[in-house]
């Protein structure tokens, strides 16, 4: 069981290293990276201390609506959400109670 189990996880880390969503994840996030611009703002929020100054929520929201950063972030919230899924179906497999009740 534990080589078909090692076989499954390689499958699903193929399928992930093979993933469009994830792929264009790892692209947007050096598109953020060389976009000077858009760095600068970034490097100017991290700077400033009150971030509830109006000056600062305007960057920020700034930052935020940028397509590239709005674009990685839907990615983003699609993985998380992918990802809590599959720790439930893992949880509901491997459930305390139901291993111990397994046992007996």
């Amino acid at each position: 069981m534990n080589e078909k189990l090692m076989d499954k996880l390689e499958e699903l880390f193929d399928v992930l290293d093979n993933c469009e969503e994830i792929k264009e994840m790892i692209s947007l996030k050096q598109e953020i990276y060389d976009d000077e611009a858009l760095k600068q703002m970034l490097d100017n929020y991290k700077k400033e201390i009150n971030k509830y100054d109006p000056k600062i929520v305007s960057l920020k929201k700034e930052i935020v609506e940028h397509p590239l950063v709005a674009r990685y972030r839907t990615l983003e919230n699609e993985l998380y959400f992918t990802v809590l899924e599959m720790n439930q179906k893992y949880e509901s497999l491997f459930d305390k109670k139901r291993c111990h009740d397994a046992r007996n």
